[in-house]
């Protein structure tokens, strides 16, 4: 039976294109409204972590290698290379900031650097962080900092606040200028307020079930997670939580697992690696995006 050859996927926030990459270093970019290629253009990126992004414009895409210890950023319509550093630690993750044009690389070792997105002159050799999320405006951003979660809020006022974990590990954290949603491995969607850190309600998927990935949609008032059955394996869901209560609004099947997925147009939509694009307030697949597929 064929399978995706797609591994790893990124959305733009402000349009409607992704990065999609293969097991190793094919990248290509895509018009989820039109399911139109845009570009697609070889890179050093390999297997595994999160290293590759997208700029919320749309405009540039970074790729970072584990093996090759180096990190790319490519004009993303084109696939032409803007600028590369070589010669660093092994890359783990992968991020293009909201609104300070600048690119992260987080290596191994649990901390990261940043480099400046036109020239990728360093800006910060010294990030003592495993990643980072930030919210749409780019006002909250949450580092991922062992043994927790450091929230740092920009506006009205400067001010850190500290979320402990629950299990070992942070799967995905999604953000609004007033929430953060934190789902954990083997653990629950959990939701905090962004000004203290009160937490406002957790809900379990159920044993051996976590989530994967999460968007905030603030149109409708609800948290998205793709869910999948870890323990066991088998289909992923996705769920629709009210962002006030935490109660379940709905669930649909995905189907098949998907290696990876990512939201679109603030949580309208859902892509995964197996190229179906779903319309997550219907649960209806709207196109499928012509992903290289291979045999088993």
């Amino acid at each position: 039976m064929p399978h995706s050859r797609i591994r790893h996927l990124d959305a733009a926030r402000a349009t409607p294109l992704i990065a999609a990459a293969e097991f190793e270093s094919s990248v290509s970019i895509w018009d989820v409204e039109t399911g139109n290629l845009i570009s697609c253009f070889d890179t050093p990126m390999d297997f595994g972590g999160r290293r590759l992004a997208i700029s919320a414009d749309g405009e540039w895409c970074a790729c970072g290698s584990y093996n090759q210890l180096i990190l790319v950023v490519y004009h993303a319509r084109t696939g032409h290379v803007a600028w590369e550093r070589r010669g660093l630690d092994p890359i783990q993750r992968v991020r293009i900031s909201v609104r300070q044009r600048l690119v992260y690389a987080y290596f191994e070792d649990r901390f990261g650097m940043s480099f400046d997105l036109a020239s990728g002159e360093t800006r910060d050799e010294l990030i003592r962080a495993e990643f980072h999320y930030e919210s749409p405006s780019g006002r909250l951003v949450a580092l991922d900092r062992p043994p927790g979660i450091e929230l740092h809020i920009s506006s009205p006022r400067r001010r850190c606040v500290r979320l402990r974990r629950k299990t070992f590990a942070a799967l995905d954290v999604a953000l609004s200028d007033d929430l953060a949603i934190l789902t954990e491995s083997g653990g629950p969607i959990s939701c905090y307020s962004a000004i203290d850190g009160t937490p406002s309600w957790e809900w379990a998927p159920g044993d051996g079930v976590h989530a994967l990935r999460l968007s905030i949609h603030e149109g409708r008032g609800e948290v998205l997670a793709v869910i999948w059955p870890y323990q066991h394996g088998g289909a992923s869901e996705l769920v629709a939580l009210d962002t006030s209560t935490g109660h379940v609004r709905r669930i649909f099947s995905l189907g098949d697992f998907a290696v990876d997925t990512c939201f679109v147009n603030e949580g309208d939509l859902l892509v995964s690696s197996q190229g179906e694009v779903t319309n997550t307030l219907t649960g209806n697949i709207e196109r499928r995006l012509a992903f290289p597929f291979s045999e088993a």
